[in-house]
């Protein structure tokens, strides 16, 4: 379905978000093809770079306001065409306005002026120290890139791991808890010595159980129809024996000129 579409690389990872075993990871499209001006095939685009992750970052951002209680499902943001900044006018990718819209619908639709909006209650200092106690690493190191970005933040303008972002959002399914990914459980030496052991899955608590459900419950209307008819019909999933739909909770990104996905 993706040949013609002008993609020029992809990557992939799984992993279980309760115990954070990797169970699948794609860092390229082709390690051994041949590398040309546009196309980097020995460059991991899963742990090893840094990618806009778009609009998938948004349910950290209302996630974070919701944990905090600046913000909740239910009350309203104005979506409607403002000048946040000097030479910063942020519009909706459909290029329509809806005026007074709930958080929820807000989240669903990926909406970019109430997300900025959204951002303006919480404060990206707030937002920075979720994502910190995440996991998430930024380029260079610089943990004040969320800062410097202020409300365009919120569109997911700074660069993050898809590995990151991967672990992170099994929390909205695990409680609120992040769990650091597990590459190698145990290496065994052929004496029989064990090398090394994983051990235990290392979580942090970062969101309250109550905020993930919330955000999860969110986020499964994506693949729903009768909750969002446009991305529903879409994403909607009926492998389950009798044909009924699989509850599963997603949310797409898409960044500057259409060119990344996650």
């Amino acid at each position: 379905r993706l040949r013609g579409a002008n993609l020029r690389n992809g990557a992939l990872v799984a992993l279980d978000y309760r115990s954070g075993d990797i169970l699948a990871y794609v860092g390229s499209a082709g390690y051994y093809r041949r590398e040309t001006p546009k196309f980097a095939p020995k460059v991991d685009h899963v742990g090893g770079s840094h990618r806009q992750p778009g609009s998938a970052w948004k349910p950290i951002l209302y996630a974070t306001g919701i944990d905090t209680e600046r913000l909740t499902a239910a009350p309203y943001l104005l979506d409607q065409r403002e000048q946040f900044g000097p030479g910063w006018t942020p519009q909706n990718a459909d290029r329509q306005y809806r005026g007074p819209i709930q958080v929820r619908d807000a989240i669903q639709q990926s909406l970019n002026i109430p997300a900025s909006r959204a951002l303006q209650r919480v404060g990206t200092s707030t937002v920075r120290r979720y994502a910190v106690k995440a996991g998430f690493t930024f380029l260079g190191g610089n943990r004040k890139m969320l800062d410097q970005a202020s409300l365009a933040g919120a569109l997911g303008t700074v660069e993050v791991r898809p590995l990151d972002m991967t672990k992170t959002f099994g929390a909205f399914g695990n409680g609120g808890k992040v769990t650091q990914p597990r590459y190698i459980l145990k290496v065994t030496a052929p004496d029989g010595e064990v090398v090394y052991d994983a051990g235990k899955p290392v979580t942090t608590q970062v969101w309250r159980p109550a905020t993930a459900y919330i955000m999860a419950d969110i986020l499964s209307g994506n693949t729903n129809r009768a909750v969002n008819p446009a991305w529903g019909a879409v994403f909607e999933l009926r492998n389950t024996r009798d044909g009924s739909r699989r509850e599963a909770a997603v949310k797409t990104g898409t960044t500057n000129n259409l060119k990344d996905y996650s």
